[in-house]
Formats: C-alpha cells, sequence, structure tokens
C-alpha cells in the first residue's frame, strides 16, 4: 500500500496541534488518573513553542513539540504523541528525528524528555534512538510517575 508521509514546523498555537494535543491529554488521564491534573501545568506555555505536525496522506496522525529547558541548551521535546490507529508503524521516530533536526538547527546540543513509568513502548523506542535515562530534571524532581531521558546531539555544519 502506497502511502505518503510529511512533516509541517509550526508552533503550538496550530488548531491541528491543539487538537492531538487533547487526544494526548485524554489517554493520559486514562493512565495517570490520580496525577495527571498536576502534571497539566507542565505543558502550558507563556509563548508558542516549535511544533512538528506528522501526516499521513494529508491527515494528521501525530505531533511533538520542544522548547529550551529553563537554564540550558537543551531542547525539552514535549507531547510526542501518534494516534493509537497509526502506531508501530515507526512513526514516532520519523517524528523525533525532525525534532531533534530541528532542535539541531537551533544549535541545542541535547534533547531531553520526560515519560512516565507506565509508559514502556516509548521508553523503549527511546532506547533504541540512543535516549538514556538521566536524574530527573526540574520540574519533575520529586515526581514518582515520571522518567527523564536526554540525547546529546550531533552538530550541525
Amino acid at each position: 500500500m502506497n502511502y505518503q508521509l510529511t512533516t509541517l514546523r509550526t508552533t503550538s498555537n496550530d488548531p491541528l496541534f491543539t487538537k492531538l494535543f487533547d487526544q494526548l491529554e485524554f489517554e493520559l488521564e486514562l493512565m495517570y488518573p490520580s496525577v495527571q491534573e498536576e502534571y497539566k501545568q507542565f505543558n502550558l506555555y507563556d509563548e508558542p513553542i516549535n511544533v512538528i505536525l506528522l501526516f499521513h496522506n494529508g491527515q494528521a496522525v501525530g505531533c511533538g513539540a520542544f522548547n529550551r529547558l529553563r537554564k540550558t541548551n537543551w531542547a525539552e521535546l514535549k507531547r510526542i504523541f501518534i494516534l493509537q490507529q497509526f502506531r508501530g508503524r515507526g512513526y514516532s521516530e520519523i517524528l523525533i528525528n525532525a525534532l531533534e533536526k530541528w532542535a539541531s538547527e537551533l544549535h541545542y546540543d541535547s534533547c531531553v524528555l520526560e515519560t512516565g513509568i507506565r509508559m514502556h513502548a516509548a521508553m523503549s523506542a527511546y532506547r533504541k534512538m540512543a535516549y538514556q535515562i538521566v536524574p530527573n530534571f526540574q520540574p519533575y524532581l520529586d515526581k514518582p510517575h515520571s522518567i527523564c531521558m536526554r540525547k546529546k546531539l550531533a552538530s550541525v555544519v
């Protein structure tokens, strides 16, 4: 079956991102009903952040974002999400590669992320992409449901 995958660089103001963001929040609330409300504050931004949308035959099927982690030169990857019916196809790797490329172009030296302790498939995918578990960074220092990971980026010439 032939299909076309494309990505689009945009911002967190994009309504397609908002729609996918809301679907991700719904899934996380089912997975972490007792703590997800507390985590919502970590995904609010004063200004729009960088977003990549992933399209399958013109349909937005995934998203990911990043912003600068406070007081570092690290891009914190946020809101990485693929619609359930499109999972298991390697789309998250395509999305993360696009986020890393953009972050590298903006001269970040690492990508970091926070994921949940129940997100086994996500952690496996991150490990395959050379992310390593690191001590939790702010604001996740005292969050037992969080696992933080980091990958050093290659410099863009």
